[in-house]
């Protein structure tokens, strides 16, 4: 009898403490999250010759496995730079650009801690960005033919944020610099498009 009561005691210690390693060994399911984003985007080099300072908004989805630093994001978005009026022979010419772009980014958290309230991070990717161009003529319009060009180009990215979670969901503040490939706005000119659009966003876990 004795020797029952040891033999139903020892079991169950064992199966108490083995389920928490089977829990541990399974780990907690991926984090999956959705979100809104929009800002300012900032035109650089020979694309801020042409464009100023606009506006962007958009979407995202992210993927944030349970045991390893890096997760995955992906963000479809509207990019709207402002227009601005050239001199271009005797005409002045009045730009407009619009960009359509979605972008895969892998995002490390500094120094890995998912858990602190503040955690700033780094993300960088690919992405494809559908490019309109439309020229108008403003004054001496003889000389130029207006016309819109439209293409779609590859492009990386890469940049930095601070994310804060508040109760119920999670903010961010990012930058991000993009450079897109063999853009051409016309006049058979083809240069790289780069700009920095500067978000905030809202994120529901």
């Amino acid at each position: 009898m004795k020797c029952a009561s040891v033999l139903a005691i020892i079991g169950a210690t064992i199966c108490v403490s083995s389920a928490p390693r089977a829990q541990s060994a399974g780990g907690p399911p991926p984090t999956w999250s959705v979100g809104l984003l929009g800002g300012v985007t900032i035109p650089a080099g020979v694309y801020g010759d042409v464009t100023s300072t606009g506006w962007s908004a958009g979407v995202l989805a992210g993927w944030m496995p349970p045991s390893f630093p890096v997760s995955m994001r992906a963000d479809a978005s509207f990019q709207r730079p402002g227009s601005k009026d050239l001199a271009l022979g005797t005409a002045t010419v009045s730009t407009h650009n619009t960009i359509v772009m979605a972008t895969l980014d892998a995002v490390w958290i500094y120094p890995g801690d998912r858990t602190s309230i503040v955690r700033p991070y780094a993300i960088g990717g690919v992405g494809a960005y559908n490019m309109r161009f439309r020229n108008g003529c403003q004054a001496l319009c003889s000389s130029f033919d207006s016309g819109t060009t439209t293409s779609t180009r590859f492009g990386l990215n890469a940049g930095g944020g601070l994310a804060i979670d508040v109760p119920g969901f999670g903010t961010f503040i990012e930058a991000r610099w993009h450079n897109v490939f063999g853009v051409s706005p016309g006049a058979g000119v083809t240069k790289a498009a780069r700009f920095v659009p500067v978000t905030i966003g809202i994120v529901f876990h």
